[in-house]
């Protein structure tokens, strides 16, 4: 005769959805990258009268973030593709990171513009790649959008408001480097939630 053998059925136990988790980890990467469009803004005057700059080249501060910001979309995209979401979000924040730690280092205007090209090609680079990432929520997709959307303009805000808080305390360079070595963060937020 056979052994009677019994089996358990194999109860799978439902895990809690990630979805919002997923959501603030790119809502962060959203506001930190933005954080970077606008914390130089408050701090032109002083740059100007401590580099003794002209508005024009001050200007570039702004001019030369976009210019690497835009140059990054589409390689980051096509990187993105091929290797994945994370590894380009988290090469992104860190060369963000780096480079606006990197900034205030030498009070050389040629080289704060190289850096900020540099804060500006992994800015690009990280919002492509979270951009990415929310429109790959399923039937979230639409509410992920969205809220990376209102997170960027969020963090515009946050970089205006913080900055001249900032500055008495830590001076026009400390500013760069709390925006920089906030900024890998916003690659491994996601990285913990499985992104």
């Amino acid at each position: 005769s056979l052994p009677l053998t019994f089996s358990t059925p194999h109860v799978r136990r439902r895990q809690p959805s990630s979805v919002p988790l997923r959501i603030f980890a790119i809502c962060f990467t959203a506001m930190m990258v933005a954080v970077h469009y606008t914390n130089y803004s408050p701090l032109i005057a002083i740059i100007r009268s401590e580099l003794h700059v002209s508005s024009s080249q001050a200007g570039l501060f702004s001019t030369l973030l976009f210019l690497g910001l835009a140059s990054a979309y589409i390689p980051a995209g096509i990187l993105g593709d091929r290797f994945g979401a994370q590894p380009v979000l988290i090469a992104s924040c860190a060369l963000m990171g780096l480079s606006a730690i990197l900034l205030p280092l030498f009070p050389n205007l040629t080289w704060m513009l190289v850096c900020r090209v540099f804060v500006g090609l992994g800015s690009g680079g990280a919002f492509i790649t979270g951009a990415g990432i929310a429109s790959r929520l399923g039937k979230h997709a639409s509410l992920g959008q969205g809220l990376y959307g209102g997170a960027t303009q969020a963090g515009v805000g946050v970089g205006l408001l913080i900055t001249p808080q900032l500055l008495p305390l830590f001076g026009w360079g400390g500013n760069f480097l709390f925006g920089g070595i906030l900024s890998p963060n916003a690659g491994l937020v996601p990285l913990l939630f499985n992104q």
